[in-house]
């Protein structure tokens, strides 16, 4: 069709997080707190998902929910982690919002968490950061 845009032959995902007006960065904070195996599985997962048009993320790895809120889902051992986030419309770009360890079928307060930062994010009451996978070694 002319005029049509072709879409991107590659993917590369860019990740961000949740921040503060006061520059806390609550799920870095929570991410970088992970024990090795569920940081590990959580940076692999985002990986994984960072090569795909985002139509193709899916379950297990991914769940839509609700009011535009979604969930990244890694898993070790001993547990089940979740990334609250959102796509916030900016052309391959995924936003987290909360993180959370999940020990409930459905975490109705990490989602209310997820949500309420968005509504901050959208009345420019908070902004993201690039979100780190890799500690500084510093």
């Amino acid at each position: 069709m002319a005029g049509a845009k072709a879409p991107p032959k590659t993917w590369k995902w860019r990740f961000l997080g949740f921040e503060t007006l006061a520059g806390n960065q609550p799920v870095q904070e929570w991410f970088d707190a992970l024990a090795d195996d569920a940081r590990d599985d959580l940076t692999d997962t985002c990986g994984d998902l960072q090569v795909l048009p985002n139509h193709l993320w899916r379950r297990p790895k991914f769940d839509q929910l609700e009011d535009e809120i979604s969930e990244i889902r890694g898993w070790t051992s001993s547990e089940e982690v979740r990334i609250y986030g959102y796509f916030p419309g900016k052309e391959q770009t995924y936003t987290f919002l909360n993180g959370n360890s999940k020990k409930v079928g459905n975490d109705k307060h990490g989602k209310r968490i997820a949500k309420d930062r968005l509504k901050l994010i959208r009345r420019n009451e908070a902004r993201t950061h690039e979100f780190k996978f890799l500690r500084d070694s510093s």
